[in-house]
């Protein structure tokens, strides 16, 4: 999607209706050494604990990015198998590490756009 959009090309999207627990690249850095830190041992799941609608972060990367012209939600629909809710389980990263996701909303996807655009600058165009 978002290198449709910088790119300036159309691009079929599902409905957005899936949750996932999308997590700030800072704060998962954070979170291994957070746990690493800490004498937690046996499985820990890195995430933010919720998980929210994927048509957020479309919106949220159109709006920054302009071209929601060339998206078509609902033109695709989902793979087989795909499933509609991925979300960790953040119970003992937040409440035994002690653990809490710092970026959130407007940063993540500032930060999102903002390493996009410099990674589409360092690649040829599409052709």
């Amino acid at each position: 999607m978002m290198a449709s959009l910088l790119d300036r090309r159309p691009r079929d999207l599902t409905d957005g209706t899936q949750f996932q627990d999308f997590m700030h690249v800072s704060d998962v850095a954070a979170a291994f050494l957070s746990l690493l830190r800490s004498d937690v041992q046996g499985l820990v799941n890195i995430g933010g604990g919720k998980a929210g609608p994927q048509r957020e972060v479309m919106d949220g990367l159109t709006q920054r990015l302009g071209g929601g012209d060339l998206i078509n939600i609902g033109g695709r629909p989902r793979g087989t198998g795909e499933p509609s809710n991925i979300g960790a389980d953040a119970t003992r990263l937040i409440e035994e590490v002690g653990f809490r996701p710092v970026y959130g909303g407007k940063t993540r996807f500032d930060d999102r756009v903002a390493w996009a655009r410099l990674q589409n600058q360092a690649l040829p165009a599409a052709s």
